[in-house]
């Protein structure tokens, strides 16, 4: 081997070590260790929402988003998994229920980041209203799915990495919705609909003959079907 290829991979087995070096100490000075990897000691919290609303916002980090609509539901409530570290505000104020994570909480550590990979915990609200202004479901790692067919003028969804599925049944007028790496399943909207996605392919109902608003689909790596 050439003496310049030599030192050309020790240096870079020497950067290397001290990335993982210096990686090691950051994670350590924010209480991170393999240990906490492998251990999770997040807890189920149910919690009945009494007051009426008619909007649903739900901000999540490293949680998917579960909306279940059905008219068999006798009371409106929100599961949500916390800890010490990691907790939710939920809330009514002026018509809106409000699941978002704490603002404190919003930088999370990596062990939570990895550790929801090989879990399945999600935001799960179980809805009795059939007709909403505005729902608006976003975060940062997670699915977002929708079951029932609720009424909803305007559906907001972002997710950075995670699938999209809405139930064909419900009935949307305005759809927006945005994932960096995820396919997108929806149904029809009754007016506009704009999906964007990073990587991932987008399902849609054939649209050809529809009455329909503006519909703008663009994908970077996937493509588009009808279902």
């Amino acid at each position: 081997m050439k003496t310049k290829t030599k030192v050309g991979l020790i240096l870079s087995l020497s950067l290397v070590v001290v990335g993982a070096g210096l990686a090691a100490v950051s994670l350590s000075s924010t209480g991170w260790s393999m240990e906490n990897l492998f251990s999770d000691n997040r807890q189920l919290r149910v919690v009945g929402v009494d007051e009426p609303y008619s909007s649903v916002v739900v901000v999540t980090a490293v949680d998917g988003v579960k909306l279940d609509y059905s008219a068999d539901n006798k009371e409106s409530t929100v599961e949500v998994y916390y800890s010490d570290e990691y907790d939710y505000d939920i809330h009514v104020s002026e018509g809106t229920l409000y699941v978002t994570v704490k603002d404190d909480n919003r930088n999370i550590s990596i062990d939570r980041a990895i550790r929801n990979g090989f879990s399945a915990h999600e935001v799960v609200l179980h809805l009795t209203g059939g007709e909403y202004s505005i729902v608006n479901l976003k975060t940062g790692l997670g699915n977002i799915d929708m079951e029932g067919d609720p009424f909803i003028s305007k559906l907001y969804v972002e997710t950075g990495i995670g699938d999209v599925d809405i139930s064909k049944e419900a009935k949307i007028k305005d759809l927006d919705i945005k994932t960096g790496i995820g396919s997108v399943n929806v149904p029809a909207s009754d007016n506009n609909m704009y999906i964007k996605t990073g990587i991932g392919n987008v399902h849609t109902p054939d649209l050809s003959g529809k009455k329909q608003g503006t519909v703008k689909i663009e994908t970077g790596v996937g493509s588009t079907s009808t279902r």
